[in-house]
């Protein structure tokens, strides 16, 4: 890179004289030949080279010129082999009683190009000179809207893009120099950085954040986040959750921009496990036998897991089923399991069983009255009884009769002589294989009329005093009961003559 080359007056200068001697100092960074030239303001000129000496090196010019009475303005330039070229330029005034020299600039050093990175805080060093006098102020231009006025100032850009720092030196006459530097200003990627908390099982709730991820401090406040979760889903910002409704591995990736436009991402792989399910169900644990039982299903899975979840039911009477409820009916007596499987769509499997006690229903027992009036000559009956049960059990019934009079007969229909009048209570049972018995109570009323008058027995004997075996007990050719009912005559006195 080519530097420009550099120079600083001195003056030996005695006022009496017309002729003056000049010094010029150059100082080239990159060691190269150099033309020094002289203009002296009054028409005439010279020239002195000088060989590169292999370093940077200050050079020094000293020369003699006369002066005419008048202004000027001397210059004292350098140019290297290079093209490059340096300048600076003195006034002078030659008079009749005195030749004054004017004020001289500061000059300033500053190297051509500076790169940093967003809020890299950088020092600025003023390097200036001012051969005839003191530095008054420094004041620096960031042209970022941020400005100093010290010889040295840190400073840091927040936004990347090429800044042309102005520094403007003033000595104490009031003469100013402005020089620039050139500072590129460079944006660094954002590094995303990725945390999760949650554990990672189907329909749970993960938390995603990217709070850890760095930048530099102006672009923090202004990145932004994209996600996406590897299973079609997207979200926005830096912290954000997700459920996963399936099992299986799956890659969160995290996209990062600044305001630059610059992006960077980063990747973290997540397992997402099955929950098997948890079989359950609930039913009666005692039922009689042909009672209709319901078994409902409390299986439980994730949300996702539950739409699919496949339930079959098993009994041990051969009896199946499948869905949340299952009505069965049990025709046998004993102690029985009821199996429910759960498998979700990932085939895990849980059961569950329950012990249902199945209870012998007792047969019934029927007597088709409840009071039966009997008005027999002989006092004999015929009674039928019915008897139910369930259906495996039907054909095993045993039938029986307590008639009331101490006697007992089996079958359920029968026939039956009572011998007297009375009111009987009777029972009728029915029995099936299993030991239960079915009751059914009735009563018979037996009104017994031995002779077939019409007249009761126990009304003939306890109130008439008539024979109750002898429809015509005085023998008058007219049985009892006309002549009670009829003739109104006595029964026991027959008619004279």
């Amino acid at each position: 890179m080519q530097h420009e080359d550099t120079h600083t007056w001195e003056l030996d200068l005695d006022p009496h004289l017309t002729r003056v001697r000049l010094l010029g100092t150059v100082y080239d960074p990159g060691a190269d030949d150099l033309v020094l030239r002289w203009g002296f303001g009054d028409g005439t000129a010279m020239e002195v080279g000088h060989a590169a000496a292999g370093l940077p090196t200050r050079w020094v010019s000293e020369v003699y010129h006369t002066f005419p009475l008048g202004d000027f303005s001397v210059e004292f330039r350098a140019t290297d082999d290079d093209g490059g070229t340096g300048a600076d330029e003195m006034p002078v005034h030659a008079g009749e009683d005195a030749f004054v020299v004017g004020n001289l600039r500061p000059r300033l050093f500053l190297a051509d190009l500076m790169e940093v990175q967003e809020d890299q805080e950088v020092l600025f060093v003023a390097d200036a000179l001012d051969a005839d006098g003191e530095v008054g102020s420094f004041r620096w231009d960031f042209r970022d809207g941020e400005v100093a006025e010290t010889e040295e100032a840190f400073h840091a850009f927040t936004q990347a893009g090429t800044y042309h720092v102005l520094l403007t030196v003033t000595d104490d006459e009031g003469e100013a120099t402005v020089d620039s530097i050139e500072v590129r200003v460079s944006n660094p990627a954002p590094e995303p950085a990725i945390a999760t908390e949650g554990t990672a099982v189907e329909d749970a709730v993960l938390e995603f954040s990217a709070v850890g991820t760095e930048d530099n401090p102006s672009d923090l406040a202004s990145l932004r986040y994209y996600w996406t979760f590897g299973d079609g889903s997207v979200a926005p910002g830096p912290e954000v959750t997700h459920r996963y409704a399936r099992a299986g591995p799956y890659t969160v990736t995290l996209y990062v921009q600044d305001d630059n436009g610059a992006s960077a991402e980063a990747s973290v792989d997540v397992v997402v496990e099955n929950l098997p399910p948890v079989a359950g169900l609930e039913g009666p644990v005692e039922i009689l036998v042909e009672d209709p039982a319901l078994f409902v299903s409390t299986s439980s899975d994730t949300p996702t897991d539950a739409a699919f979840l496949e339930l079959l039911w098993a009994l041990p009477d051969e009896g199946e089923g499948e869905g949340s409820r299952l009505l069965h009916t049990f025709f046998e007596p004993g102690v029985f399991d009821v199996e429910l499987t759960a498998t979700d769509d990932n085939d895990e499997v849980d059961g569950a069983t329950v012990e249902v006690e199945v209870l012998n229903r007792a047969p019934v027992a029927h007597i088709p009255f409840s009071t039966l009036h009997v008005y027999a000559h002989g006092g004999t009956v015929s009674l039928r009884g019915f008897g139910f049960d369930t259906l495996l059990d039907e054909a095993s019934l045993v039938f029986g009769w307590d008639l009331g009079d101490d006697t007992l007969v089996e079958g359920a229909e029968v026939t039956h002589t009572y011998a007297a009048s009375g009111v009987y209570e009777i029972a009728f049972g029915v029995m099936d294989a299993h030991g239960a018995l079915g009751l059914d109570h009735a009563e018979i009323l037996v009104v017994l009329d031995a002779d077939g008058d019409g007249l009761p027995d126990l009304y003939e004997t306890a109130v008439l005093g008539t024979d109750p075996t002898n429809p015509d007990t005085d023998g008058d050719g007219v049985w009892d009961s006309v002549e009670i009912l009829l003739l109104e005559t006595h029964p026991l006195v027959p008619p004279e003559g």
